[in-house]
Protein backbone atom coordinates (compact mmCIF):
# COMPACT_ATOMS: atom_id res chain seq x y z
CA UNK A 1 0.00 0.00 0.00
CA UNK A 2 1.13 3.11 -1.03
CA UNK A 3 2.48 5.75 2.15
CA UNK A 4 0.05 8.91 1.96
CA UNK A 5 3.05 10.66 1.50
CA UNK A 6 4.27 9.29 -1.56
CA UNK A 7 0.51 9.42 -2.75
CA UNK A 8 0.69 13.18 -2.34
CA UNK A 9 3.93 13.76 -4.20
CA UNK A 10 2.37 11.47 -6.87
CA UNK A 11 -0.58 13.55 -6.74
CA UNK A 12 1.73 17.23 -7.25
CA UNK A 13 3.53 15.86 -9.73
CA UNK A 14 0.33 14.96 -12.00
CA UNK A 15 -1.14 18.02 -11.17
CA UNK A 16 2.34 20.09 -12.36
CA UNK A 17 2.20 17.87 -15.51
CA UNK A 18 -0.91 19.15 -16.43
CA UNK A 19 -0.26 22.56 -15.36
CA UNK A 20 2.40 22.56 -17.81
CA UNK A 21 0.60 20.77 -20.87
CA UNK A 22 -2.57 23.21 -20.23
CA UNK A 23 0.00 26.16 -20.19
CA UNK A 24 1.71 24.39 -23.45
CA UNK A 25 -2.04 23.98 -25.17
CA UNK A 26 -2.91 27.59 -24.40
CA UNK A 27 0.38 28.98 -25.54
CA UNK A 28 -0.35 27.20 -28.85
CA UNK A 29 -3.56 28.02 -29.17
CA UNK A 30 -2.72 32.06 -28.60
CA UNK A 31 0.06 31.59 -31.48
CA UNK A 32 -2.64 29.86 -33.80
CA UNK A 33 -4.98 32.76 -32.88
CA UNK A 34 -2.79 35.04 -33.90
CA UNK A 35 -1.89 33.53 -36.75
CA UNK A 36 -4.69 33.39 -37.49
CA UNK A 37 -5.84 37.10 -37.27
CA UNK A 38 -2.73 38.23 -38.77
CA UNK A 39 -3.90 35.91 -41.98
CA UNK A 40 -7.13 38.07 -42.08
CA UNK A 41 -6.00 41.15 -41.61
CA UNK A 42 -3.76 40.14 -44.52
CA UNK A 43 -6.56 39.43 -46.48
CA UNK A 44 -8.79 42.37 -45.71
CA UNK A 45 -5.91 44.50 -46.56
CA UNK A 46 -5.26 42.78 -50.03
CA UNK A 47 -9.30 43.07 -50.57
CA UNK A 48 -9.22 46.76 -49.53
CA UNK A 49 -6.10 47.49 -52.22
CA UNK A 50 -8.24 45.48 -54.83
CA UNK A 51 -11.74 47.38 -54.38
CA UNK A 52 -9.77 50.64 -54.58
CA UNK A 53 -7.81 49.57 -57.65
CA UNK A 54 -11.50 48.40 -59.02
CA UNK A 55 -12.80 51.69 -57.53
CA UNK A 56 -10.26 53.70 -59.76
CA UNK A 57 -10.64 51.34 -62.81
CA UNK A 58 -14.23 51.90 -63.13
CA UNK A 59 -14.05 55.92 -62.33
CA UNK A 60 -11.47 55.92 -65.36
CA UNK A 61 -13.91 53.87 -67.68
CA UNK A 62 -16.90 55.88 -66.20
CA UNK A 63 -14.73 59.18 -67.42
CA UNK A 64 -14.00 57.65 -70.66
CA UNK A 65 -17.29 56.51 -71.63
CA UNK A 66 -18.18 59.96 -71.03
CA UNK A 67 -15.59 61.31 -73.32
CA UNK A 68 -16.92 59.12 -75.58
CA UNK A 69 -20.31 60.32 -75.60
CA UNK A 70 -19.67 63.81 -75.66
CA UNK A 71 -17.25 63.60 -78.70
CA UNK A 72 -19.25 61.01 -80.47
CA UNK A 73 -22.53 63.58 -79.78
CA UNK A 74 -20.22 66.18 -81.60
CA UNK A 75 -19.33 64.45 -84.20
CA UNK A 76 -22.96 63.54 -85.02
CA UNK A 77 -24.51 66.94 -84.81
CA UNK A 78 -21.65 68.41 -87.23
CA UNK A 79 -21.95 65.72 -89.47
CA UNK A 80 -25.92 66.71 -89.39
CA UNK A 81 -25.25 70.48 -89.77
CA UNK A 82 -22.67 69.72 -93.06
CA UNK A 83 -25.82 67.26 -94.46
CA UNK A 84 -28.08 70.50 -94.26
CA UNK A 85 -31.84 69.54 -94.33
CA UNK A 86 -31.14 65.70 -94.92
CA UNK A 87 -29.39 65.91 -91.37
CA UNK A 88 -32.14 66.69 -89.76
CA UNK A 89 -34.13 63.52 -90.70
CA UNK A 90 -31.16 61.83 -89.09
CA UNK A 91 -32.36 62.28 -85.09
CA UNK A 92 -30.29 61.44 -81.90
CA UNK A 93 -27.11 59.58 -81.88
CA UNK A 94 -27.43 56.08 -82.62
CA UNK A 95 -26.30 53.32 -79.65
CA UNK A 96 -22.84 52.26 -79.90
CA UNK A 97 -21.99 49.11 -81.62
CA UNK A 98 -19.91 46.87 -79.47
CA UNK A 99 -16.24 46.61 -80.84
CA UNK A 100 -13.28 44.98 -79.64
CA UNK A 101 -11.13 45.40 -83.11
CA UNK A 102 -10.44 49.09 -82.31
CA UNK A 103 -10.28 51.93 -80.04
CA UNK A 104 -13.43 54.14 -79.86
CA UNK A 105 -11.83 57.26 -79.94
CA UNK A 106 -9.15 56.77 -83.07
CA UNK A 107 -12.63 55.45 -84.75
CA UNK A 108 -14.57 59.10 -83.44
CA UNK A 109 -11.54 60.63 -84.97
CA UNK A 110 -11.49 59.06 -88.36
CA UNK A 111 -15.48 60.24 -88.50
CA UNK A 112 -13.99 63.91 -87.62
CA UNK A 113 -11.61 63.41 -90.36
CA UNK A 114 -14.31 62.49 -92.52
CA UNK A 115 -16.97 64.80 -91.51
CA UNK A 116 -14.53 67.86 -91.89
CA UNK A 117 -13.23 66.93 -95.43
CA UNK A 118 -16.81 66.85 -96.49
CA UNK A 119 -17.44 69.67 -94.76
CA UNK A 120 -14.49 71.70 -97.02
CA UNK A 121 -15.76 69.63 -99.92
CA UNK A 122 -12.88 67.19 -99.92
CA UNK A 123 -9.14 67.79 -101.06
CA UNK A 124 -7.63 68.49 -104.29
CA UNK A 125 -7.06 66.26 -106.71
CA UNK A 126 -3.51 66.14 -107.49
CA UNK A 127 -2.93 67.29 -110.80
CA UNK A 128 -1.60 63.88 -112.42
CA UNK A 129 -5.24 62.54 -111.67
CA UNK A 130 -6.77 64.09 -114.02
CA UNK A 131 -5.47 62.32 -117.32
CA UNK A 132 -6.33 58.92 -115.72
CA UNK A 133 -9.79 60.16 -115.00
CA UNK A 134 -10.14 60.69 -118.95
CA UNK A 135 -8.41 57.52 -119.38
CA UNK A 136 -11.27 56.04 -116.86
CA UNK A 137 -14.17 57.53 -118.74
CA UNK A 138 -13.22 56.54 -122.10
CA UNK A 139 -12.85 52.87 -120.61
CA UNK A 140 -15.80 52.34 -118.86
CA UNK A 141 -17.76 54.23 -121.80
CA UNK A 142 -16.11 51.76 -124.40
CA UNK A 143 -18.02 48.29 -122.31
CA UNK A 144 -21.03 50.63 -121.93
CA UNK A 145 -21.16 51.39 -125.53
CA UNK A 146 -20.26 48.07 -126.51
CA UNK A 147 -23.24 47.03 -124.81
CA UNK A 148 -25.57 49.50 -125.73
CA UNK A 149 -24.78 48.80 -129.08
CA UNK A 150 -25.98 45.04 -128.90
CA UNK A 151 -28.81 45.77 -126.84
CA UNK A 152 -30.16 49.45 -127.82
CA UNK A 153 -29.89 53.10 -127.06
CA UNK A 154 -30.63 53.91 -123.62
CA UNK A 155 -27.72 52.29 -122.75
CA UNK A 156 -25.69 53.63 -124.97
CA UNK A 157 -26.63 57.07 -123.76
CA UNK A 158 -25.32 56.36 -120.44
CA UNK A 159 -22.14 55.38 -121.58
CA UNK A 160 -20.82 58.89 -121.20
CA UNK A 161 -21.60 58.54 -117.34
CA UNK A 162 -20.06 55.18 -116.72
CA UNK A 163 -16.97 55.98 -115.16
CA UNK A 164 -18.22 58.27 -112.60
CA UNK A 165 -18.96 56.27 -110.08
CA UNK A 166 -16.48 54.32 -110.25
CA UNK A 167 -13.78 57.17 -110.10
CA UNK A 168 -15.84 59.05 -107.65
CA UNK A 169 -15.09 55.86 -105.41
CA UNK A 170 -11.82 55.38 -106.48
CA UNK A 171 -10.44 58.99 -105.67
CA UNK A 172 -12.29 59.06 -102.27
CA UNK A 173 -10.88 56.06 -101.19
CA UNK A 174 -7.07 56.63 -102.63
CA UNK A 175 -6.82 60.63 -102.52
CA UNK A 176 -9.83 61.33 -100.15
CA UNK A 177 -11.01 63.79 -102.17
CA UNK A 178 -14.25 64.62 -104.13
CA UNK A 179 -14.58 65.10 -108.22
CA UNK A 180 -14.45 68.93 -108.84
CA UNK A 181 -16.97 70.10 -112.29
CA UNK A 182 -13.34 70.25 -114.40
CA UNK A 183 -12.73 66.31 -112.85
CA UNK A 184 -15.95 65.20 -113.82
CA UNK A 185 -16.04 67.34 -117.03
CA UNK A 186 -12.85 65.51 -118.44
CA UNK A 187 -14.20 62.19 -117.55
CA UNK A 188 -17.45 62.60 -119.27
CA UNK A 189 -15.64 63.99 -122.24
CA UNK A 190 -13.34 60.97 -122.55
CA UNK A 191 -16.54 58.66 -122.05
CA UNK A 192 -18.05 60.81 -125.11
CA UNK A 193 -15.09 60.53 -127.26
CA UNK A 194 -15.17 56.61 -126.63
CA UNK A 195 -19.06 55.85 -126.84
CA UNK A 196 -18.81 58.01 -130.20
CA UNK A 197 -15.38 55.80 -131.12
CA UNK A 198 -17.53 52.50 -130.42
CA UNK A 199 -20.63 53.03 -131.91
CA UNK A 200 -18.70 54.09 -135.24
CA UNK A 201 -16.54 51.47 -135.17
CA UNK A 202 -19.80 48.66 -134.08
CA UNK A 203 -22.95 50.14 -135.96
Amino acid sequence: MTAPATRYRELVADLVAASRRHTAANATAQESYADGLAAVEHDLAAAEDAVTVASGEVTLAQRTVAQTDLAAAGVWEEMKRVRGRRGRRLGGVPEPVATTHEDPLSLLDSAQTRVERARRGGEPLPPLVLPLLFVLGAVAATVVAGIGVLIGWPVLLLAPLAGLPIASSWVDHRFAARLDPGAIGLLILGGMLATTAVWLTLR
